[in-house]
């Protein structure tokens, strides 16, 4: 029996043994398991830092593209029809040569804000800033109708013109005296669309004949003023105030193009009671109605916001299937 309660013993305090280096193994596991899970949060605080940084250089369409589209999938390019704007500031260049580069930046740098977020306001694709150079354009990520196109442009433009006066009591205020005076024009023209550039670095933009026209009308515009082509003028005739310029022959045009100075957009104020379009976000609203009662006019403005949104819904879902 003593032999028995030895080897019993031997027995339990083997078992104590081997359960102390599980509690062990356990403790170790824990631990490692700990750090990988603080390793991973750390790695996505990272990721979102990188992504807040990147999301400061595209504009909401684009950065929706880029996150959610595979690093290495093929550059893609398509046909549209789009609406070009162009921005400079007349007296730019004789600036930098008088103030501050500090001054200079800062000053630049709150234009080039105020001007991104009425882009983004009204639905704009931000193509690219250079210098004061601002360009942009609608119709692609997120596209509607032409004419919703042109007519987000035009609104854009003037409230883009009617904000100057704030920015030039802002600039005084940073030691930038000299009038630094808004210009810019619009164009309606079928451009190539998409991925361009190396492996190394790609950027998004719109290339072709008529993707350099709006530029070319800034340059024509009155300090002051915004320039649109009879393109864009027939797309929206019935809602803004335009007055006639006359032809001016552009650099690239085979023939005179017609310009007219874009006074104001009649309708400024009124917005789709059924359909929200902003910075790439789309959503229905109000669409209530009885089948019996509600009135032909209401029931076509109803079908036309439906019929949009689901162009949108439709052109979104081909554009994630694209390799």
């Amino acid at each position: 029996m003593t032999d028995d309660a030895a080897a019993l013993r031997a027995q339990v305090e083997s078992l104590e043994q081997r359960c102390r280096e599980l509690e062990t193994v356990r403790d170790g596991v824990v631990e490692h398991a700990t750090w990988i899970e603080n390793e991973i949060l750390a790695q996505n605080a990272r990721v979102e830092e990188h992504l807040r940084r990147l999301a400061r250089y595209l504009s909401p369409q684009l950065y929706q593209i880029v996150t959610g589209r595979d690093a290495g999938a093929a550059p893609s390019h398509r046909r549209r029809r789009l609406t070009l704007f162009s921005s400079s500031l007349v007296g730019f260049d004789a600036v930098t040569e008088s103030v501050e580069p500090e001054t200079l930046a800062e000053a630049l740098n709150r234009y080039l804000d105020a001007m991104a977020q009425i882009a983004i306001e009204h639905g704009g694709t931000i193509d690219r800033f250079a210098g004061d150079a601002i360009s942009i354009f609608f119709g692609d990520p997120i596209a509607t109708d032409d004419h919703a196109h042109a007519l987000r442009a035009a609104r854009m433009a003037i409230a883009m013109r009617d904000a100057m006066p704030e920015i030039h009591r802002a600039w005084r205020r940073a030691g930038v005296s000299s009038p630094l005076l808004f210009r810019a024009g619009i164009h309606t023209g079928y451009c190539t669309v998409g991925d361009f550039g190396s492996g190394e670095r790609m950027t998004y933009t719109a290339v072709g004949a008529q993707a350099d026209v709006a530029a070319r009308l800034a340059r024509l515009a009155v300090p002051g003023t915004v320039v649109v082509s009879e393109a864009t003028r027939a797309l929206v005739e019935a809602e803004i105030d335009a007055a006639y310029l006359g032809a001016a022959s552009l650099r690239g045009s085979r023939r005179p193009m017609k310009t007219y100075e874009l006074r104001g957009v009649r309708d400024a104020e009124r917005a789709d009671p059924y359909l929200a379009i902003h910075a790439g976000e789309v959503s229905l609203t109000n669409i209530a109605f009885s089948t019996a009662s509600t009135d032909d006019a209401t029931r076509r403005a109803m079908s036309a916001a439906l019929r949009t949104a689901l162009r949108l819904l439709e052109d979104g879902a081909a554009r994630a299937e694209e390799p």
